[in-house]
Formats: structure tokens, C-alpha cells, sequence
């Protein structure tokens, strides 16, 4: 498994959290296409398909 950027591990916790990219995105004060990008990012490094499944692979796995 990969290891996250920090920048990628904040997404992975609001992911967690529910949040949706725009929500994210205002969040972490960046824009919705940046946030896409670190969960696609996160999908290849994990070699998941989708958010559920990386929600589900990182509370498994103790990640959060």
C-alpha cells in the first residue's frame, strides 16, 4: 500500500467524515477539480474503485 500525502490524508479524514468534494474543497480552501484529483489519487494508490471503498479500506485498517 502507498502511503497518503498529508494533503491527501486530510481528504481521506473528511471522506471519512462524509463531506462531498465541494464540501471538501471549502474546507481545505482549494477548488472542487484539486479535490477530484486527490481522490482519484488516493483510488490509484490504493487500488480501490470508489469513495465507499476507501472509507471502508482505511477504518479496516486503522488509517484514520
Amino acid at each position: 500500500m502507498n502511503k497518503l500525502t498529508l494533503t491527501e490524508q486530510k481528504v481521506l479524514y473528511l471522506l471519512i467524515k462524509g463531506y462531498s468534494n465541494l464540501k471538501t474543497a471549502n474546507a481545505l480552501n482549494v477548488t472542487e477539480s484539486t479535490i477530484k484529483a486527490h481522490v482519484s489519487n488516493i483510488l490509484r494508490k490504493w487500488r480501490l474503485k470508489n469513495r465507499v471503498e476507501i472509507v471502508v479500506f482505511a477504518l479496516r485498517n486503522n488509517l484514520i
